[in-house]
């Protein structure tokens, strides 16, 4: 199953938009859309499941996302058991 939505908007739950889609990735656990936030910084990738994506209108080139509040904060310390 091919996409052809890359580069339209993401919206929230909400209504206000949030970002681009840049891609759709799969590493063998499903697919994750890669979305670029609006106001800049590094994108962050979100499972293409019902539960994250409730919407998806191929036709007008929206994606609605059920996103969480923290989907573009940068990542936090990692624990001081993990390796580097």
């Amino acid at each position: 199953f091919e996409y052809h939505i890359e580069q339209g908007p993401i919206l929230e739950a909400e209504g206000r938009e949030i970002g681009r889609l840049r891609g759709v990735e799969n590493y063998g656990g499903g697919d994750l859309l890669e979305i670029v936030p609006l106001a800049g910084g590094a994108s962050a990738l979100l499972p293409f499941t019902k539960a994250f994506v409730p919407s998806l209108d191929v036709a007008g080139g929206r994606i609605t996302v059920d996103a969480p509040d923290d989907l573009f904060d940068p990542p936090g310390p990692r624990p001081k058991d993990e390796p580097a």
